[in-house]
């Protein structure tokens, strides 16, 4: 009497949290009370081991429902927002200039040591206000139409999920190299330039450097100018490919255009050209 008892009591526990298992829990006990005079005890425990083993088993198989189900339930709404705000738009609240700035920050920052040590919090914190300070100082040539900061937003939230700058910069060598490249006969030292594009690590592959990217070209064209310039590092194979399959050349790889972090990173910058 008292192994029925256990045994009821076990499969009260299974029916509780999982009905598919309850059946099966009770013709087990049933089985072992019928063979008390036999080691009905061991016949419990066995009982016990197996209910519990498939529930151990439908828990795990669960769990990673409801973790593939997440994973795509929160890709999905990625989806979702940004296919309501797919189109580029300029940055223009002190809102949005934190926001890029903090992206930009982000996205850019070489960890030194770990994102735990003291080193690199302080050196992320010197960091943000210095990528905020120098935003701020490009922003004053806006009126010029030599800057624009351009933002794609998340619908929901109204956060920015991605950014880029397009420019007007002047530089004697980068003149040299595309007279060069393009075979012209002359060429002026100001050209239109892309640079600081990034965007959120949860939103990438969805489109929206392609936008940006679509956006400054549009932005360059506007100012007058028919030819826009990029740099890429060398390792950054996914933008490198994105930048040729936009149809942007490379017009030079040289050490002279690497800043002293690029040094000491080894890395190289290609620079890179379209028509438009």
């Amino acid at each position: 009497m008292h192994c029925f008892n256990l045994n009821r009591s076990v499969a009260c526990v299974v029916q509780n949290h999982y009905m598919a298992v309850t059946a099966s829990c009770v013709q087990s006990s049933r089985a072992c009370s019928s063979f008390q005079s036999i080691g009905t005890r061991g016949c419990v425990n066995k009982d016990k081991q197996k209910c519990f083993s498939r529930i151990r088993s439908i828990d795990d198989k669960n769990n990673n429902n409801e973790e593939k189900k997440k994973k795509t339930t929160t890709k999905t709404m990625n989806v979702s927002n940004v296919s309501k705000t797919t189109r580029a738009k300029e940055v223009k609240t002190e809102r949005e200039i934190k926001q890029m700035s903090l992206l930009q920050a982000k996205c850019f920052y070489t960890q030194i040591i770990s994102k735990t040590s003291i080193v690199d919090q302080l050196s992320m914190f010197l960091f943000k206000q210095d990528v905020r300070d120098t935003l701020l100082e490009k922003l004053e040539f806006v009126r010029e139409n030599r800057f624009r900061p351009l933002c794609v937003k998340e619908s929901l939230g109204d956060e920015i999920v991605a950014v880029a700058e397009v420019s007007v910069q002047r530089d004697v060598l980068v003149g040299r190299a595309v007279k060069k490249f393009k075979n012209l006969s002359e060429m002026d030292s100001e050209y239109c330039y892309v640079s600081c594009m990034c965007v959120a690590d949860e939103y990438r592959k969805m489109g929206l450097a392609t936008e940006l990217m679509r956006e400054c070209e549009c932005v360059a064209k506007a100012w007058g100018y028919r030819l826009l310039l990029l740099h890429c590092y060398e390792d950054n194979e996914a933008a490198y490919l994105l930048y040729k399959r936009l149809g942007y050349e490379e017009v030079l790889n040289d050490l002279s255009f690497k800043t002293p972090l690029d040094l000491i990173l080894r890395k190289r910058k290609v620079l890179m050209a379209k028509d438009i």
